[in-house]
């Protein structure tokens, strides 16, 4: 008889343990956050070195952008009535050089505005093209 007594008392005791453990650990939970923090966040950058021949890179440019390389008709002054034709071609070579580790790419070019369409244009009818290099 002895021995079911101790078994209660025993399964008494650790259901009274139990019972107070799950009491006390509820009574730190931390309070939820309700106030917005701001952070700065710092801008972050990273260098990826790039190993390339500039002679290369000179070449290939060279050999991609030849003669009449960009032609767009844009409106100045943003009606459709007034026009200008705009053309850019290489002259010569582009040389590509650097410069305190920074490339410096010299492009000659030749740039040639006309207007296509105008508003005035019995004032704008004998205006030639505007011409000039770069």
């Amino acid at each position: 008889m002895r021995p079911i007594f101790l078994y209660i008392f025993l399964l008494l005791s650790v259901l009274w343990g139990f019972s107070s453990c799950k009491n006390e650990t509820s009574k730190f939970f931390p309070k939820p956050l309700t106030d917005t923090i701001v952070i700065d966040i710092p801008f972050s950058t990273f260098h990826i070195p790039i190993t390339y021949p500039i002679s290369e890179l000179e070449q290939f440019l060279n050999e991609k952008i030849q003669a009449k390389f960009f032609e767009t008709t844009i409106a100045p002054t943003k009606n459709v009535k007034d026009q200008v034709k705009i053309e850019m071609t290489k002259n010569a070579r582009i040389q590509i050089s650097s410069e305190n580790g920074k490339l410096v790419c010299k492009v000659p070019l030749h740039v040639k505005g006309t207007i296509v369409n105008s508003q005035i244009n019995f004032l704008t009818k004998g205006i030639k093209p505007v011409e000039t290099e770069l």
